[in-house]
């Protein structure tokens, strides 16, 4: 009976301690993710002084031409996003696009 007793214990100690050893660490770690959430990005090319997005939704793909705003004030392209653009601090040459997708 004694014995009995002393395995109950011990493994009421080994189930507290595991236990709380899992909370520990689901407070914490990385997830990775593979392939795709939900639809892939849009893809961008330069055109001189306008941009030409492609998007995959719907089962369709949908290209716009969206003219380079020289004010840097967001663009709407298809409802699927918008583009936000900015010189860069000491490089005139240089724009900073900023794509938000929806």
């Amino acid at each position: 009976m004694k014995l009995v007793r002393i395995v109950c214990f011990a493994a009421l100690g080994l189930m507290w301690a595991t236990a709380a050893q899992a909370t520990h660490n689901a407070s914490s770690g990385v997830i990775h993710f593979v392939g795709q959430i939900v639809e892939e990005g849009c893809g961008t090319q330069l055109q001189r002084t306008q941009v030409q997005i492609s998007c995959y939704r719907n089962g369709a793909n949908h290209v716009q031409h969206v003219a380079l705003n020289a004010s840097g004030n967001p663009l709407a392209m298809q409802k699927l996003g918008t583009i936000a653009q900015r010189s860069i601090p000491g490089h005139p040459e240089l724009r900073e696009m900023t794509i938000t997708y929806y």
